[in-house]
């Protein structure tokens, strides 16, 4: 496994100030080639996009908002958040050929909304660092993995990447949901609106 890794298996605490101004790019990921490796750019940049529109939001929000019981799944905007993390955290360990952390499916990394997006941001780079790297014929290779209960299993490295992508859209609408339960309304996160925003750029 690779340094940025182990960045993204613990929660670093940073002071929460003003959003930061940096504009997140909005990557086309030019390939010489195929299907596959565009496609799934493509969608890392949009995960990344649609996570730091979020995180603008969830500043402005209070802490007994983001850790306020909700009906969701997870009970609450912060601990979504986290199992979003904690999923992220897994599936990229077995891309990279490593066991997973281990960590139950609920369990907290992130006990404040500042470590949160701290760990989220790095988790994005590193995301979007290992589709970036990966060609045409990786995307088509097999790994073999474990569940959380042990048993194995082998998929192609592109079912995995779509089903921890559509794993972030789902919890992600969630999040939003909740969102629109606060005082800070939601951003629009709509696929379409990025594409629109990268052909405009």
């Amino acid at each position: 496994a690779n340094s940025s890794i182990s960045l993204t298996k613990t929660c670093i605490e940073v002071s929460l100030g003003a959003p930061d101004e940096k504009q997140v790019s909005v990557e086309d990921y030019q390939y010489d080639g195929g299907f596959l490796a565009p496609f799934f750019g493509r969608l890392a940049s949009y995960n990344r996009r649609a996570n730091h529109l979020l995180l603008d939001n969830y500043r402005r929000l209070k802490d007994d908002e983001i850790n306020a019981p909700r009906p969701a799944f997870f009970g609450s905007i912060l601990a979504t958040l986290n199992h979003i993390l904690v999923g992220d955290q897994a599936w990229l360990a077995r891309l990279h050929g490593d066991p997973p952390p281990g960590r139950a499916l609920d369990h907290i990394l992130c006990h404040t909304l500042s470590a949160l997006i701290t760990a989220r941001e790095l988790q994005d780079d590193e995301i979007t660092a290992y589709v970036k790297g990966l060609t045409e014929l990786e995307f088509a290779a097999t790994i073999r993995y474990q569940n959380m209960s042990g048993v194995d299993f082998e998929n192609s490295v592109s079912v995995v990447l779509t089903h921890m992508f559509n794993h972030q859209t789902h919890h992600r609408g969630q999040v939003h949901d909740m969102l629109s339960q606060t005082s800070v309304p939601p951003p629009e996160l709509d696929f379409i609106f990025f594409i629109r925003e990268a052909s405009a750029s």
